[in-house]
């Protein structure tokens, strides 16, 4: 399995540097994040993180997923990727499972950060341009998870002044700043049509 994404996918995203106590393993979770689940039901050993210098990836999986990642990000983990099977003179297994979650950071980092709204054509766009390129290095088998309104929650408290408020939607929305709950789910709406579409009508255009 070979994991594109961001901290929803990444098994080390606080590399250390956050509170233990609120961090999984260093994951910017609770518990355990998306892959290592999707993992463990397909009987497979967890995938670990690409670490060039580490001694690359294997062609049974790696994990490029990086926290915090938005979809213009993602081409760069996947053209890390393209890199290592150059350097290798392999092409994409096509036996492996190839996920790609992503999305969500392109519209947290504009509704929160920069008040701007991020286009839908834009980000569906670049997932598309994602799984084009490893679909044409040989990868054959996709699983593109949409954005999940659990995600909403997640922002409030990673923003949230405070590191000791439980997680609720009740105290993460009472002390969180600058985040617009409508706006957001008003921008992720026809995005998640949009994606959805587009990877339903996809066999036809690849």
């Amino acid at each position: 399995m070979f994991v594109f994404g961001d901290s929803l996918s990444y098994p080390g995203n606080t590399n250390g540097t956050r509170n233990a106590g609120r961090f999984f393993e260093r994951r910017a979770s609770n518990g355990y994040v998306f892959t290592d689940i999707l993992a463990s039901c397909l009987d497979l050993d967890p995938v670990t993180f690409y670490r060039p210098a580490r001694g690359g990836v294997s062609s049974d999986g790696a994990n490029f997923a990086r926290g915090g990642n938005d979809t213009e990000e993602v081409l760069e983990q996947v053209d890390s990727f393209l890199g290592y099977l150059s350097g290798a003179d392999q092409s994409a297994n096509s036996n492996a499972l190839y996920t790609l979650w992503m999305g969500g950071n392109d519209y947290i980092m504009d509704t929160v950060f920069n008040g701007k709204d991020a286009e839908p054509d834009n980000v569906v766009e670049n997932i598309s341009s994602a799984i084009k390129t490893l679909h044409d290095k040989g990868a054959e088998d996709f699983l593109i998870p949409n954005i999940e309104s659990g995600y909403i929650v997640y922002v409030h408290y990673s923003i949230s002044p405070s590191p000791h408020l439980p997680i609720s939607p009740n105290n993460t929305i009472k002390y969180s700043t600058g985040f617009d709950i409508t706006r957001y789910s008003l921008l992720v709406t026809p995005y998640s049509l949009l994606l959805s579409n587009t990877i339903t009508n996809y066999p036809d255009s690849i």
